[in-house]
């Protein structure tokens, strides 16, 4: 049991009013929770459910935070005071993103001046960047700064989905200019379907990182909130270029669909031409077909010839006119 539960701590570091950064066992981090040295950082790995249990049992935390720390994912991106402290959700981008909805994961967040709690079900992308930066020599001063790098990791892995989206874009215009296939009818919805989930994401945590400027924590220094609206800017401009990227695609399936209509009215008006070509043709085979008394040519050994040239001439009398008409 101890094992599992220590399973469930991904991270977790103390940082001193000195500067220095060390890492914590499970046992220490419930010590310093409960009686603060500097501030640390926790991150958590709710899908090991003894580590649910564990968050449950701290009476340290406040009720409503011990139950958005263990929620399900499917918590839309939000932020909400809490004594001095504040409680949430972001979004951010699973490890192993493939382009679908379920690839964008929930990240639930409890910070105050001496505490950052996260917790996640599927390893992301943007939270473990930060962990290897404290590992390579990061060392911030406050939560406050903490959290600013955090949001600036999610804006850069939002950024580089966009960034792949943007490729797949180029590809299937340049598709496009060549030809047109099903296959990239169905490339171009799929793209689009992913544009649309993840604006579905990144609109809510737009708006709760607002929320979160506009109403500080009265223990931020004016660095950190200077860093925050920095990151907030950031990640305010990749969701215009998602906004951009989606134009594009809704332009592209206009052009694709645009072009798929224009073959097809060639491809009728081709079958038109053969139509009209056939039609003298067919009307001189259905009158010597018909099964009458008083047909002429019947005992004719050469009318057979002189059906086949009227044909010929009839078909050719239509493209002749058709010629002149520049119907084609």
């Amino acid at each position: 049991m101890t094992e599992t539960l220590a399973a469930g701590l991904i991270c977790a570091y103390g940082f001193g009013s000195d500067g220095s950064v060390r890492e914590l066992s499970l046992p220490v981090l419930g010590d310093l929770m409960r009686t603060p040295d500097g501030f640390l950082w926790a991150h958590l790995n709710i899908a090991v459910w003894p580590m649910r249990n564990w968050i449950g049992d701290r009476s340290e935390l406040p009720e409503i935070v011990r139950e958005v720390l263990v929620a399900s994912d499917d918590i839309r991106p939000r932020f909400e005071r809490c004594g001095d402290g504040l409680v949430g959700t972001l979004s951010d981008v699973q490890h192993d993103f493939s382009g679908q909805s379920g690839d964008i994961g929930t990240l639930h967040v409890w910070f105050t001046r001496n505490t950052l709690i996260t917790t996640r079900s599927h390893p992301l992308t943007a939270v473990d960047k930060l962990r290897l930066d404290i590992r390579d020599g990061f060392h911030p001063a406050t939560t406050g700064e903490l959290i600013g790098a955090l949001i600036d990791h999610l804006a850069a892995s939002f950024h580089k989905v966009i960034e792949e989206m943007v490729e797949r874009l180029d590809e299937i215009e340049d598709a496009i200019l060549v030809g047109i296939s099903n296959d990239l009818r169905s490339q171009l919805g799929d793209l689009r379907r992913q544009i649309v989930s993840l604006r579905r994401q990144l609109l809510p945590q737009r708006r709760a990182l607002s929320r979160l400027l506009s109403q500080p924590p009265s223990w931020w220094s004016a660095d950190d909130l200077h860093d925050l609206r920095e990151a907030g800017e950031r990640f305010s401009s990749v969701a215009e270029d998602l906004g951009a990227a989606e134009d594009r695609a809704k332009v592209l399936q206009d052009e694709f669909s645009a072009k798929l209509a224009e073959e097809a009215n060639r491809n009728l008006f081709r079958l038109s031409i053969v139509t009209l070509i056939f039609l003298p043709m067919t009307l001189v085979t259905g009158i010597f077909g018909m099964n009458v008394a008083g047909l002429p040519g019947t005992h004719d050994a050469l009318s057979f010839w002189w059906v086949m040239v009227l044909m010929v001439a009839s078909a050719g009398a239509t493209l002749l006119l058709l010629k002149v008409k520049h119907w084609f």
